[in-house]
């Protein structure tokens, strides 16, 4: 029988805005094209499965390639911007190619990590879903999607995503 496991984030935790962020984008705006429809994750057994994925997505940055959130890099939000969030997370299926990307902070990507486990999870079979809380302070539509709302899933133009070998905006977004 399968374990589910529910991920919340707290998106008024400075940290986590662009976590957030990212993550609605592509929960809500981007979901059909990354199949996320269902809203549940399943998990892929981590390891080598995750660094594939991570590859894949562009969250580890190809050689040859400017990193995208560092040295004032094309999609680099700020100082502390420097590292990428990935949605859907690498340790699932749904994770690589086509995942939505945004530069975050270190902070962010540590605190998520506290919040995202895998521990215990049973390859292929075990299931997470993500959900946002406090979100209404993060300046973008596209969380609404958790109370049903409805957006525009209009790009901020920091939301993007690694396709053709090249980081681009993400204009996936498609309205609900």
């Amino acid at each position: 029988m399968a374990a589910n496991k529910a991920y919340t984030f707290d998106c008024s935790k400075p940290a986590l805005v662009d976590i957030c962020k990212c993550d609605c984008w592509a929960k809500y705006c981007v979901r059909g094209e990354i199949g996320t429809n269902a809203g549940m994750l399943t998990y892929n057994g981590g390891g080598g499965n995750s660094d594939n994925n991570r590859a894949v997505s562009g969250y580890t940055v190809p050689s040859g390639l400017a990193h995208p959130c560092k040295d004032n890099g094309a999609w680099a939000i700020g100082s502390d911007t420097t590292s990428i969030e990935e949605y859907p997370f690498a340790a699932f299926t749904q994770g690589g190619q086509g995942t939505c990307l945004r530069c975050a902070s270190v902070a962010g990507q540590k605190s998520q990590g506290g919040t995202v486990t895998t521990q215990g999870m049973t390859a292929n079979v075990d299931q997470a879903s993500v959900t946002f809380t406090n979100y209404g302070g993060l300046g973008v539509d596209w969380c609404n999607g958790a109370d049903n709302g409805h957006s525009s899933c209009q790009n901020d133009g920091k939301q993007f995503w690694f396709t053709g070998g090249q980081y681009v905006l993400d204009s996936r977004g498609t309205a609900y």
